[in-house]
């Protein structure tokens, strides 16, 4: 397989757009509506154009981060011509509604705090290049403005199951739930 899972670390190594392998735990219906999550995550490899790989997401069904039907808020890493991003995007079924980005680098360790008030329709995602979150680099905001779901499962990483089969590697880690 593609993943490997340690205590506080899942890796994908090789993992190509286009699998259908992912890594979700279930916390009951309507677990998540204020969050305050944090986790960190690497990239070590990458294919330098076409190659997406999500390292967070919430849904209300058990499927890939991009086919899952339904709203979904991810966060993806995504690889066009020679550039590396970090993506913060709220899908219904496979259709993007809104997302915000930052251009990110391989071999760069990231620490992301991922928050989202009660009731809201506003994800904030501050992203820090250091352990104690005290080196803000970027913050990502997206607002629905309409869609107010609370969610089920928690996505820690995975592959879209669509598209072409370029590959990366990464893993994320440490996630305080």
């Amino acid at each position: 397989g593609y993943l490997t899972i340690d205590t506080y670390r899942v890796t994908a190594t090789n993992l190509p757009t286009n699998a259908a392998a992912y890594l979700y735990k279930d916390f009951g219906v309507g677990y998540f509506n204020a969050i305050s999550h944090r986790f960190s995550f690497k990239i070590t490899a990458m294919a330098a154009d076409n190659c997406v790989m999500f390292v967070y997401g919430l849904t209300n069904s058990v499927a890939t981060l991009f086919s899952g039907a339904g709203w979904k808020t991810t966060i993806f890493v995504s690889s066009i011509g020679g550039l590396y991003y970090l993506y913060l995007r709220t899908y219904n079924g496979t259709s993007a509604i809104t997302d915000d980005n930052m251009l990110i680098a391989l071999n760069t360790q990231y620490y992301v705090d991922v928050s989202h008030l009660v009731d809201s329709s506003v994800f904030t995602v501050k992203v820090y290049s250091d352990a104690a979150y005290s080196l803000l680099l970027d913050t990502l905001v997206i607002d629905t403005n309409y869609n107010k779901t609370t969610w089920r499962y928690l996505h820690a990483l995975g592959g879209v199951g669509a598209g072409v089969a370029n590959t990366g590697t990464l893993y994320s880690e440490n996630y305080l739930i």
